[in-house]
């Protein structure tokens, strides 16, 4: 009877014992199904986004080119796909913009130029963009504002032709807003307040 017994625990350890390899195996074979599951939802997006940024690239660097040769409607086609792409680089907005503006679209130039710096406002070409649509557009205190930002921000030495014309233009602005001052008394307080034309 002893042995019997004996007998019927070792039936019943091996059943427990095989119970648990077999239990230690399924949640293992789980595991590492959920975890291959979860690596590819996590990569995927990965995947998608370098597909992404190709894209993006190479309609970023044609827009450039366009801009070059100056087929600038080709270019702005461009650009509006790149702001889709990536509506959060600043780059994109400023490349637009200066597209605009020699297109001569100076209002929609000044907005993509105002979102740029909303952006990054340490973008300097933003401001000096800003500052070419705003003197186009007749608002010269807003144009010095921009100009004057453009030259605190602008510390690339490869710059050094634009902080020339920056400087030039800034002197211009001034010495005509100093001339449209003293036609105008009323408008040497809307100047002192930062406003745009009084007109």
């Amino acid at each position: 009877m002893a042995a019997t017994g004996r007998i019927g625990n070792l039936r019943c350890l091996r059943r427990y014992a095989l119970a648990v390899v077999a239990l230690t195996l399924l949640v293992g074979l789980l595991g590492s199904g959920l975890s291959v599951w979860m690596t590819r939802s996590a990569s995927a997006p990965a995947l998608s986004a370098a597909a992404h940024d190709e894209d993006f690239d190479a309609i970023f660097e044609t827009a450039i080119a366009r801009m070059r040769a100056g087929r600038y409607r080709e270019a702005l086609e461009l650009w509006h796909r790149a702001l889709r792409l990536a509506p959060e680089i600043p780059e994109v907005a400023v490349n637009m913009g200066f597209t605009l503006l020699e297109l001569g679209e100076f209002v929609a130039a000044r907005d993509l130029f105002i979102g740029a710096i909303d952006l990054d406002a340490y973008q300097a070409n933003a401001y000096y963009g800003l500052a070419v649509a705003s003197e186009a557009l007749g608002d010269l205190p807003g144009a010095t504002g921009a100009m004057r930002s453009y030259l605190h921000l602008s510390t690339d030495p490869v710059e050094q032709a634009y902080r020339r014309r920056a400087r030039a233009a800034l002197w211009e602005w001034e010495a005509e807003i100093t001339a449209q001052a003293g036609e105008n008394p009323e408008r040497v307080d809307a100047i002192q307040q930062g406003q745009g034309p009084t007109r």
